[in-house]
């Protein structure tokens, strides 16, 4: 089995100059290719952001099947949308005879940002998805709530929901429960370091569905 994740900063539309797959990070993508021309894996993954229509094709003409999208926040607290590239499971062809993933999308599990709080309050339903941001906390809470209520591109949590400036960031063990890790898997690494790690990252519930769809009944054990 290959499984990989080439760097997405070049591909996602966090990034304002998005060079795609020409990008010097996000063209790594192309050493995984070599990775499975060379190795010939039975079962291959890849994993990405939503990305430009363009990028999106390259990828699944070079990989030789269109993805399955799934947002982690069917089986975690977090909302990350993905894409999937694998030759697990079973396959929709079109008109032209080319393949989509066709791995059905997992149960919802209906678990709430509040549902991994070791302590306070969550404000809405679901964490954003964990970024590298995360992993450069702020101290000062007042440039905390600008950045949370104008970008809206982080989360936090209360712990007292009639005062605002009671407002903290992620913990690492409720970084662990976003990205369904087990517990301590990162306790080697300060908070900050383990952050980055995590965001970088699948959500592991993500993946053991995926993996759900192998068939072993062909495997012959020598």
């Amino acid at each position: 089995m290959l499984i990989g994740g080439s760097p997405c900063q070049d591909l996602s539309q966090a990034h304002k100059t998005r060079l795609g797959l020409k990008g010097q990070k996000s063209s790594l993508f192309w050493e995984y290719v070599r990775a499975k021309q060379e190795l010939n894996p039975k079962y291959f993954l890849l994993e990405n952001v939503e990305m430009p229509p363009a990028d999106y094709e390259t990828i699944s003409q070079a990989l030789g099947i269109y993805p399955v999208n799934i947002n982690s926040s069917l089986v975690s607290a977090q909302l990350r949308n993905r894409y999937y590239w694998t030759n697990i499971g079973d396959k929709n062809y079109n008109l032209f005879g080319f393949p989509t993933c066709a791995i059905p999308q997992p149960k919802d599990k209906k678990i709430y940002l509040q549902n991994i709080l070791t302590s306070g309050f969550a404000d809405r339903l679901k964490a954003f998805c964990i970024k590298e941001s995360d992993s450069r906390p702020l101290v000062n809470k007042t440039k905390m709530l600008r950045r949370y209520e104008q970008t809206g591109m982080c989360t936090l949590v209360f712990e007292d929901l009639s005062d605002r400036l009671s407002c903290r960031h992620l913990n690492q063990t409720e970084l662990e429960r976003l990205q369904t890790l087990p517990e301590g898997y990162t306790k080697v690494l300060n908070r900050n370091r383990a952050a980055g790690v995590i965001g970088d990252g699948w959500t592991v519930d993500v993946i053991a569905h995926i993996f759900s769809f192998m068939n072993f009944e062909s495997e012959v054990v020598v």
